[in-house]
């Protein structure tokens, strides 16, 4: 079983913060963004099992440190609610801002990452 670094004692959900590692992981490859069957898994993480969207800043504390940390995560959930376009309705036809959605993925992972991982 993994460890979480010391930087992660004070959240309430460490395992989210772990998972959330892994969405943005994902988000960075524009393939996964593409696949509309993988992308339903990101989705439904971001926007339906937790609240980083629309405000992640709700987050800071339970899996996220500070609101520097929100405010990349906010970045990049604007973009990626962009690409899927309006809740309930089909995923439109294409998705011309993968390469933005993936950077903005990045930027987040970079950051999130450099607070620490499990080992």
């Amino acid at each position: 079983m993994a460890s979480y670094p010391d930087s992660w004692s004070s959240l309430h959900f460490p395992n989210v913060r772990w998972e959330l590692l892994e969405y943005l992981k994902d988000a960075t490859d524009p393939k996964m963004l593409e696949d509309r069957h993988e992308l339903k898994f990101l989705v439904h993480f971001i926007f339906d099992d937790h609240d980083f969207g629309p405000d992640a800043n709700a987050m800071i504390g339970y899996a996220l440190l500070d609101s520097e940390e929100a405010g990349l995560l906010n970045v990049f959930v604007r973009s990626l609610d962009t690409m899927i376009g309006p809740a309930g309705k089909p995923y439109p036809a294409s998705f011309p801002n993968v390469p933005e959605v993936c950077a903005k993925a990045e930027a987040a992972l970079h950051l999130l990452v450099s607070r620490g991982i499990p080992k």
